[in-house]
């Protein structure tokens, strides 16, 4: 819906966990008045009551920088008043920041330039929409996303002590962070734990954690572990206990961390089965990816296009001029998460097959590979190929259908 600027009041609100800070200005950006909000649903009516006070009669246009975290509460009240609320990109926000005679960064100070955003790109933004389901799949993504993290540092962590008790450790096991590494490295963090075992004892280890369902290759795999040990040799220190409980430490928390990554992914998978849309259905499209591309995106009907989309994601690029010249840069604003995502889906669909012979995706490599014949640098054609990965997924969750490979 394109919305008039002339004749109305624009409130631009910069969102925080305690206050909201808001600023009120005519359509050509003269400012009328400030105010801060408590974050209480309590204390929404009042402030919406003076707002609309100010306006006299005027259409009043909101614009929330965050309407999925500290912002969800007052968008979710406004849109229940019957109120316009468009959501501004925080890109957006920096942007006029910097354009402004005083950059300082306050509050205030962000309230005007979303403002002034809003006025600018009035019917360009979003309109805000914080669907439960939506705001779930952001919660859901962001846990598995700080466990993701964590389990990284865990093992950049657990790399720097193994190299000191297994110096040969990455030879022992394809995978530290498989389920039968950590079982072992749990069981004996030091070489020396091991040796004095029984060999029996390992066989067992590595058949509870399902190795392999041969007996004959757990027995072959016990065998060449205890060999590259022998071969490699160790030595003890004075606090040798000390350091064997910390690698215990290290590899309870990682699998925790992975337990509860599995836990998240789980919980996406039933999320995106309740979601209108279907994009799991695409090839190279995971869980994650899916997950990441509806939770950043929302409701596709606030979008009128997939320019829109593309411009979000960073992946349309900006045009500059000066003079009779025009060129092209590449966008570096917009939701660099969203960007990242389509990146991914755009690997997986050049990529080649398990063989190493054909690509998944044909008709999308071609294009990949034709960008490249005229001229362009490999990164170049990935935005291509970015690009026309929006318009397909702008045109699966519009229809709400299925992935129908082209002919």
């Amino acid at each position: 819906m394109n919305y008039k600027r002339e004749g109305a009041l624009f409130v631009g609100m910069d969102l925080h966990k305690e206050f909201h800070a808001a600023v009120m200005t005519d359509c050509w950006g003269e400012l009328i008045a400030t105010c801060t909000v408590e974050n209480t649903p309590t204390k929404y009516p009042k402030f919406l009551k003076e707002v609309l006070r100010k306006a006299a009669g005027k259409p009043v246009i909101f614009g929330l920088e965050d309407v999925s975290q500290y912002g969800r509460g007052m968008a979710e009240y406004l849109l229940s008043q019957k109120q316009i609320v468009k959501e501004v990109n925080s890109s957006y926000t920096k942007r006029e920041r910097r354009r402004s005679t005083s950059p300082d960064k306050t509050d205030f100070g962000d309230a005007r330039s979303i403002c002034d955003t809003l006025i600018r790109k009035l019917n360009e933004l979003p309109d805000a929409n914080p669907q439960d389901i939506y705001w779930a799949l952001q919660q859901v993504l962001s846990n598995y996303e700080f466990m993701n993290k964590t389990a990284s540092a865990l093992m950049n962590n657990i790399h720097t002590q193994l190299m000191h008790h297994y110096p040969r450790y990455n030879k022992l096991f394809s995978d530290i962070d498989g389920k039968t590494s950590i079982a072992f490295f749990e069981k004996y963090p030091h070489p020396a734990l091991l040796l004095k075992a029984p060999q029996t004892e390992l066989v067992d280890l590595l058949h509870k954690s399902k190795y392999s369902p041969s007996p004959r290759v757990i027995q072959e795999k016990a065998e060449q572990i205890l060999l590259s040990i022998k071969e490699a040799g160790y030595k003890e220190s004075n606090q040798q206990e000390a350091q064997n409980e910390l690698i215990r430490s290290l590899f309870r928390q990682l699998s925790q961390a992975k337990a509860e990554m599995e836990k998240a992914e789980k919980q996406m998978d039933e999320l995106l089965s309740k979601s209108p849309y279907k994009l799991s259905t695409m090839p190279g499209m995971g869980t994650i990816l899916a997950a990441t591309i509806i939770a950043d995106i929302g409701n596709i009907s606030r979008y009128r296009s997939p320019d829109c989309i593309a411009k979000m994601a960073g992946i349309a690029p900006t045009n500059k001029s000066s003079g009779n010249n025009q060129w092209q840069v590449r966008n570096r604003f917009g939701k660099r998460r969203l960007h990242y995502a389509f990146y991914m889906l755009a690997l997986n669909q050049i990529a080649k097959d398990n063989k190493g012979k054909e690509p998944r995706n044909p008709i999308i490599y071609e294009y990949y590979m034709r960008k490249q014949k005229e001229g362009r640098q490999p990164k170049q054609a990935m935005i291509f190929v970015m690009r026309r990965l929006v318009n397909v997924v702008y045109g699966m969750m519009k229809s709400g259908e299925a992935y129908r490979p082209p002919a």
